[in-house]
């Protein structure tokens, strides 16, 4: 598929900001690309904000090629939004992606999880625009059906809702009071899903997005739910499938289990001898999400490296590291809570 670069001027005077161009594919902008080398080594000195704001600097990998810095956003720049690019620290520029037309219809890019069989205590559904939506009436055009019928409750009703800072990405929390067995919410309701049903999750067509653009046409998501998940995720007992020294190759984790799309590709960390963590993409496998797998920028060196897994990794069902989501946190934790996982792995 072929990528299209436009050059845009901005306001900034830095002599770099005048040459940071936006790369399109499917009119959406995947990558900007500023001249000259601006990452350090294994230092992210490069990092790209929503303007005006204070949020968190957008997730992406940072590539150096052909002297040239790519920014490659997991997610694709929002049109319309404005964006500033720091250099070490200092504002090195903004850059405006144009905004889409009114007349480009809206769609969801994707659904996570995408697999058709989910644990019937599912915790959490994310939601991936292609444009910004409205806020603040997802459960007005969302809604999960059994048997034609639309069941009520099913999803928890947070003001303000949890979207990215793009709002193109909205976290959708099925009821955990429902799903946590002896709370009041689940003996009075009973759990959102149960096992061994067929559900259909519907987002509807007219559902706006924030520049008024309506739904290309309405989602559906299919789950089949199997029996309960209450067990944590155990890393040791991942697979892990090994790169040659020398190459690029991909280094490849096998999970044995679903785990959660947006909360595993910044929860597992590959880190070089001396600590540093190495340059790279993620990847999850689609649809099950159960494989990561992760690409280095440059070439493998022989020796050791770590994988390092934060205790907030956590499967589909809410199942972290530390502990089952169903589980009475009064009671003692084992030793190594808040500490995550630690494996050394060799390559030759």
């Amino acid at each position: 598929m072929s990528l299209v670069v436009f050059v845009l001027f901005n306001s900034c005077h830095d002599k770099n900001s005048e040459q940071i161009s936006i790369v399109w594919e499917d009119h959406k902008a995947v990558q900007l690309i500023i001249p000259g080398k601006y990452y350090g080594e294994g230092e992210p000195h490069f990092q790209v904000f929503v303007t005006p704001g204070k949020g968190p600097a957008i997730l992406g990998d940072v590539i150096n090629l052909d002297g040239k810095t790519i920014f490659e956003p997991f997610i694709p720049l929002t049109r319309g939004f404005s964006y500033r690019v720091m250099l070490n620290g200092k504002l090195a520029g903004t850059i405006q992606i144009p905004a889409a037309s009114p007349a480009e219809k809206t769609e969801v890019l994707a659904v996570h999880p995408s697999y058709f069989s989910v644990p019937e205590n599912l915790l959490k559904i994310y939601i991936e625009f292609s444009k910004p939506m409205k806020e603040g009436e997802s459960l007005q055009h969302i809604v999960m059906i059994h048997n034609r019928d639309t069941l009520p409750n099913v999803f928890l009703d947070l003001q303000p809702e949890l979207w990215n800072n793009d709002r193109t990405i909205l976290t959708l929390w099925l009821d955990p009071g429902r799903i946590k067995r002896d709370l009041q919410p689940n003996l009075a309701l009973g759990p959102p899903l149960t096992k061994n049903k067929m559900y259909t999750f519907f987002i509807k067509q007219d559902w706006e997005a924030a520049d008024g653009s309506k739904m290309q046409k309405p989602f559906i998501q299919k789950y089949f739910t199997v029996g309960r998940d209450s067990i944590s995720p155990d890393p040791s007992q991942w697979k892990i499938r090994l790169p040659q020294a020398g190459f690029t190759e991909t280094l490849e984790i096998r999970f044995g289990e679903p785990l959660d799309y947006m909360v595993a590709r910044n929860a597992i960390h590959i880190l070089d001898k001396n600590g540093k963590e190495v340059p790279g993409k993620m990847f999850m496998d689609y649809p099950r999400e159960d494989v990561l797998e992760f690409i280095p920028e440059q070439r493998w060196q022989k020796g050791n490296y770590t994988i390092w897994v934060e205790s907030k990794l956590e499967d589909i069902a809410g199942n972290n590291l530390d502990h089952p989501f169903d589980n009475d946190i009064t009671q003692q934790q084992k030793g190594n809570f808040g500490k995550g996982y630690k494996r050394i792995i060799e390559i030759n």
